[in-house]
């Protein structure tokens, strides 16, 4: 075992229960040492060899220090194999909440279901002359995933947060990269602000204020900014950057300050 060296914190549980067992031993041996010391007493001395009660006690120390040096390594098997089990438990629980995310992730329409969507609210908004909204977020992660089950862990809780804040009548759509659409039937511009700010604060609460993921909004309406159906699906493929899947996500604010109905 190596000391004088830089600790690891994933080998954290294995240097404490090093450090247990070196405890332990050092116990043990000195309770053997003192033990050879009393036995040299008890019976090289003639004075202390002829009382019974001596020997008795010297007796009674072996006894209590073998029965605590093995009740020590009991406990401290007892923990490790609980803090194995422990672990166990919590990479299944990982496992169960990747297969999770990855699932809810695949159930989400994309581009081609957002394009259906979107052609048929807006004949009917364009016959009930109402208005019609797409919310869209795009998420960045704060740091490059290390794996894809990383990645897959953000969007899906990300996906998460927005359907806890959706009503009745609203679709949510997965585009490239982590981008999200929300389709607003009869929703103005005004209302899809004070909605952004509903999934906004939703979105920050999974994000662990900051820490895993940021995201940005775009509110694109009808009639207000969009006049067409094709209008309002180019303004939300000029928003969905096209990024390699391998590499780091990187999002220039001018993607959003520049997107324009008619891109």
């Amino acid at each position: 075992m190596r000391v004088f060296d830089k600790i690891n914190p994933q080998g954290l549980e294995r240097r404490e229960f090093q450090l247990g067992i070196l405890a332990i031993s050092t116990i043990g041996i000195m309770a053997a040492g003192l033990a050879v010391f009393m036995h040299q007493t008890v019976f090289s001395d003639l004075a202390a060899a002829g009382d019974p009660m001596t020997r008795r006690i010297f007796f009674a120390f072996c006894a209590l220090s073998t029965l605590m040096v093995a009740y020590l390594l009991n406990r401290q098997v007892v923990i490790y194999q609980l803090r194995r089990k422990l672990s166990e438990d919590q990479n299944r629980l990982t496992q169960i909440r990747d297969q999770a995310s990855s699932d809810l992730l695949r159930t989400l329409p994309g581009m081609s279901r957002f394009q259906d969507r979107l052609a048929m609210e807006f004949r009917r908004t364009v016959n009930s002359r109402d208005p019609l909204t797409v919310l869209l977020f795009l998420l960045n992660p704060n740091s490059p995933p290390s794996d894809e089950n990383q990645i897959t862990n953000i969007y899906g809780d990300a996906a998460k947060a927005i359907l806890l804040k959706m009503r009745n009548g609203n679709s949510l759509y997965l585009f490239e990269s982590g981008t999200f659409g929300v389709v607003l039937p009869g929703i103005t511009t005004t209302m899809a602000g004070r909605l952004a700010e509903r999934f906004s604060l939703s979105l920050m609460n999974a994000s662990d204020s900051g820490v895993r993921f940021s995201f940005m909004s775009r509110v694109i309406n009808f009639p207000e900014e969009c006049g067409t159906a094709r209008e309002m699906e180019q303004a939300v493929r000029s928003v969905v950057p096209v990024r390699v899947p391998s590499l780091p996500l990187q999002v220039e604010d001018e993607t959003f300050a520049d997107a324009a109905c008619g891109a």
